[in-house]
């Protein structure tokens, strides 16, 4: 059995990993920036990866023929970024 997310859930799913996966960044970026005494980050280009779906196989229980819902995992979703900065 396989898990897969809703059409109405994947692109409310797709924005909050953007937005989690952009603010990791702007935090490293600036703690880099700032461990190195520079005052100025400029984003320069965000390489993105993503939107894949990958459903997550669920071992076969033997011995239970009924189909229970709660037992089905979670659909996962992943993004890539490689952004590049400009620090001065």
């Amino acid at each position: 059995m396989t898990s897969l997310a809703s059409s109405d859930g994947r692109a409310p799913l797709a924005d909050r990993l953007l937005k989690q996966a952009l603010e990791t960044v702007r935090r490293r970026v600036q703690a880099t920036a700032r461990a190195l005494g520079l005052r100025k980050v400029e984003l320069l280009l965000i390489y993105r990866r993503g939107s894949t779906y990958r459903p997550i196989a669920m071992a076969a229980r033997m011995g239970e023929a009924s189909f229970k819902p709660g037992e089905a995992p979670k659909p996962s979703q992943s993004l890539t970024l490689k952004p590049d900065y400009c620090l001065r």
